[in-house]
């Protein structure tokens, strides 16, 4: 029997609380009925605007409105990317519950900047804007991917605990050349839809991510994989303290729009 990684994480006491207190806040938004009720319309601006803040956190200044389209620049480029990777995830749910490796593939086809988009890279030259370093090895890329995939449809561990791991694994890992910090922030958007805890796509965890700032979020990742247990712990508060400030952003955007 395959061992439940997430799962045996979620008997620590650090970890456990802060899952705890992931889990309340999106069951409690689940549960506001004028949420429930939101508009188609309200629901793609709050995905443009999780997209823009994930490019946001590559590097892009955001526009002045997430109705705003992107310009003909790289990072305008770079802003689309975000904005059409983020809207075909949403579509992916499904497929995502139970295939997460063919999502991916479909998801990375689209970045054009790519020659190798779709496929896991085979050597050690990344496009790393979080300068992140510690780079797996290119040997090491299909196993943990696998592994990853694995737990994302399996692993018992509460689906906020999942999220966050899983966004933190594919970010550390890099495993494609180009875009792998934006497929990491998909996958743990995806999980939580297909978990049914933000079934919607409204919780904003990119924009709280992205409100952090990027040093913090780099730090964060660094958290991740420093292999010690109470810097994991951390990178979980943190991931949930994005989910809490993203929240919040989608009840101001949403009151501001009655």
């Amino acid at each position: 029997m395959k061992q439940d990684a997430f799962a045996q994480l979620a008997s620590d006491p650090r970890i456990a609380d802060a899952v705890s207190r992931g889990t309340q806040l999106l069951d409690e938004f689940a549960w506001d009925r004028s949420m429930r009720n939101a508009s188609d319309d309200f629901v793609t601006f709050m995905r443009r605007s999780c997209a823009y803040a994930s490019a946001g956190l590559e590097g892009i200044a955001l526009p002045s409105s997430a109705l705003d389209e992107p310009d003909s620049s790289a990072m305008g480029r770079l802003a689309n990317l975000s904005l059409v990777t983020t809207a075909n995830a949403d579509q992916l749910v499904n497929t995502f519950s139970h295939s997460p490796f063919q999502v991916w593939a479909r998801l990375h086809s689209l970045n054009g900047d790519d020659v190798e988009r779709g496929t896991p890279r085979t050597h050690n030259d990344v496009n790393d804007v979080l300068h992140l370093g510690q780079l797996p090895d290119s040997s090491s890329v299909m196993p943990r991917l696998t592994t990853l995939a694995d737990l994302i449809v399996n692993s018992s561990a509460p689906a906020v605990l999942v999220s966050a791991l899983a966004h933190a694994e594919m970010a550390v890992l890099r495993p494609f050349v180009h875009g792998s910090y934006l497929l990491a922030r998909v996958t743990g958007r995806l999980v939580l839809m297909s978990r049914s805890l933000d079934p919607r796509g409204l919780a904003g965890v990119e924009i709280g991510l992205f409100q952090h700032g990027r040093p913090a979020y780099a730090q964060s990742l660094r958290q991740y994989c420093s292999g010690d247990l109470e810097q994991l712990a951390k990178y979980v508060e943190t991931f949930v303290s994005a989910i809490e400030t993203g929240l919040l952003h989608t009840r101001t955007e949403f009151s501001s729009r009655k």
